[in-house]
């Protein structure tokens, strides 16, 4: 097991990998958003009906967002013993 510090390398290869994440991550995110709120953009629903599928986009893509980021950052997290 290495108790040393990270090389540049290993620093770069974990940035990468994070950035990586959050592009995915936002995609991932807009991806759920047009997909549930995307309905109420192309027809005409009562306007509680529309409040409800933005809210609920808008609440599912903030979820997979953030798992997708802490997902990728505990991955990349010093390991603890």
């Amino acid at each position: 097991m290495r108790t040393g510090r990270r090389s540049q390398a290993a620093h770069d290869g974990i940035t990468a990998g994070i950035g990586g994440a959050l592009v995915s991550a936002c995609l991932l995110g807009a991806a759920a958003f047009a997909t549930i709120a995307g309905p109420a953009a192309v027809r005409v629903f009562p306007p509680a009906v529309e409040g409800f599928l933005l809210i609920a986009g808008a609440w599912t893509a903030g979820v997979l967002v953030v798992n997708r980021i802490v997902l990728a950052l505990r991955r990349h997290a010093p390991q603890q013993h």
